[in-house]
C-alpha cells in the first residue's frame, strides 16, 4: 500500500463535514468489515446498502421515520490511516445509477471518481432545513461505524450479533445473549 495512488483515493470526496482520522496498524479486510458493519447497522434498525473496492468502503444508511435521510459513509484506508468520511444525502440512486450497488470487480479508483463526480455537484444542494436534527442521528451511526473499525484493528476478524452486539463466533446458529437466530454466510 505504499502506491502514491493511495494518497489521492483518501481524500475527502465533499460528502459532509464529518471526517475522522484513525492510525491503521494492520491492513483491513473491507469485504468482511463491509459486512460487518451492514449487519451491525441493520441491527440497529437501518437499512444499509454497501459497496466496497480493495482499500474503500461505501455505505448508503437509511434512517427509516419521519425524516428518512440516507447517510453517506465513505470508509478508505491508506498505508498509514483510515479516513472515515460522512454526510447526510440522499446519493443511493445516484450510487446505482453509476454501478456502485455491487462491490464485485470495483477498483479503488474507479470508487473514489464516482462519489468525488456525484458528491462535488449533483448531491450538494440538499435541503438543509430538513437535515438539521439529523446530525445527532449521524453521529450515532458514526460512533457504532468507529467502534467496529477499531474493534477489527485490535482484535481481528469477529462477528457480533445484530441484534444485542454481543461477539459471538461466525458458526454458532444462537446468540448466548438474547437468543435470536443467527444467519452469517
Amino acid at each position: 500500500m505504499n502506491n502514491p495512488i493511495y494518497s489521492y483515493i483518501c481524500q475527502p470526496v465533499g460528502i459532509g463535514t464529518k471526517v475522522i482520522q484513525l492510525p491503521l496498524y494492520r491492513p483491513l479486510n473491507t469485504k468482511e468489515l463491509s459486512k460487518d458493519l451492514v449487519l451491525y447497522l441493520r441491527g440497529q434498525g437501518y437499512r444499509v446498502y454497501s459497496t466496497y473496492s480493495p482499500n474503500i468502503i461505501v455505505l448508503q444508511v437509511h434512517a427509516v421515520g419521519i425524516r428518512s435521510h440516507y447517510y453517506t459513509i465513505k470508509i478508505c484506508q491508506s498505508s498509514n490511516f483510515i479516513l472515515i468520511e460522512s454526510g447526510i444525502t440522499n446519493g443511493r440512486v445516484e450510487l446505482e445509477r453509476a454501478g456502485l450497488n455491487t462491490g464485485l470487480g470495483i477498483t479503488d479508483e474507479f470508487l473514489h471518481s464516482s462519489l468525488f463526480a456525484l458528491f462535488s455537484g449533483v448531491l450538494a444542494g440538499v435541503d438543509v432545513a430538513s437535515v438539521l436534527g439529523s446530525y445527532e442521528e449521524e453521529n450515532k451511526i458514526l460512533s457504532g461505524v468507529q467502534q467496529i473499525i477499531l474493534y477489527y484493528e485490535n482484535q481481528g476478524f469477529q462477528y457480533s450479533c445484530p441484534h444485542c452486539g454481543m461477539q459471538v463466533e461466525r458458526n454458532w446458529n444462537y446468540c448466548p445473549h438474547c437468543g435470536r437466530a443467527l444467519n452469517f454466510k
